[in-house]
């Protein structure tokens, strides 16, 4: 029982916070899992990679892993939140045992390759999440096994109404080019393609020759599929895994050489425009969030 308790509270875990706040911004950092924030009050900023996002009460951002982060509150006002944290393996560990209709783990990746950090609610989802959220984190008050299933449940609910949210706003074409089972096998290979070779310079010409596709074919697939090129689907996870290998302790040259920039320079100008701050700034931020 204390094991499954443990399991569950390291995967799934939420928070509230409601205070008044001075006029100095929080600091940038990162976390390991999704962070899914919902502003109740007094927020005002949002900045993710570099870029500021305005924050209206109500409003939901989901944060993916590895993405620095950090909030501008109103200064002088009530600031109240609730946080959500789900760690990768809960996501698909929810995908793989409840029958969530929406795809929820595709839906939340699809997100943050978007950058499509923020989800407005209308005035009834909002009560309706709030509601939820609130009964959730005060069931999570006690620590017994009981009660951790309790704001378990209360968790699953929240992410199955935020999931649903996300396909009706953003995907629905786009999970039904999924569900094609033609199409959706050639990005998929596509997709393990890059993983397998994402240490070498990736060349869309030898992409295409081994699917045999062409390449304005392969381009309309991931544009249908993720809403981006295949170039730019290649960069985002060359630095995804860059963010991994320097949260690891790998130097930064060593980083480039590892996920196939031959060119330095390059490599520092990529990073920096995908995730808002130099790979030697990550690295030191990154030591100081976990």
């Amino acid at each position: 029982m204390e094991q499954k308790f443990e399991d569950l509270s390291q995967m799934y875990h939420i928070s509230y916070g409601k205070r008044v706040i001075g006029t100095e911004p929080f600091p940038s950092h990162l976390h390991d899992g999704y962070e899914i924030y919902f502003a109740c009050m007094g927020a005002r900023q949002f900045i993710i990679n570099g870029t500021a996002y305005s924050i209206n009460d109500n409003d939901i951002f989901i944060i993916p892993p590895l993405t620095a982060h950090n909030l501008c509150p109103e200064a002088g006002k009530t600031y109240e939140r609730y946080i959500v944290h789900v760690e990768p393996r809960g996501l698909a560990f929810l995908d793989s045992v409840i029958e969530i209709n929406s795809h929820l783990f595709e839906l939340f990746n699809i997100n943050g390759i978007e950058k499509r950090y923020k989800i407005m609610l209308d005035p009834q989802e909002s009560c309706q999440y709030r509601e939820l959220l609130h009964r959730t984190y005060f069931a999570s008050k006690e620590l017994t096994y009981t009660v951790a299933l309790l704001q378990f449940s209360g968790i699953i609910e929240f992410l199955t109404l935020l999931s649903e949210k996300l396909y009706r706003s953003f995907y629905s074409e786009r999970i039904q080019f999924m569900q094609n089972p033609v199409q959706s096998d050639v990005i998929s290979r596509a997709m393990e393609y890059i993983e397998d070779h994402l240490s070498e310079p990736i060349i869309i010409d030898d992409l295409c020759t081994y699917l045999y596709i062409s390449q304005s074919a392969l381009y309309k697939g991931f544009k249908n599929v993720l809403g981006i090129t295949t170039k730019k689907y290649i960069i985002h996870r060359k630095v995804e895994r860059a963010k991994q290998l320097l949260q690891e302790g790998d130097n930064v040259k060593t980083v480039a050489e590892k996920c196939g920039f031959n060119d330095y320079t390059n490599f520092i100008r990529i990073f920096s425009g995908e995730v808002g701050m130099p790979p030697k700034k990550f690295q030191m931020v990154s030591k100081t969030s976990f």
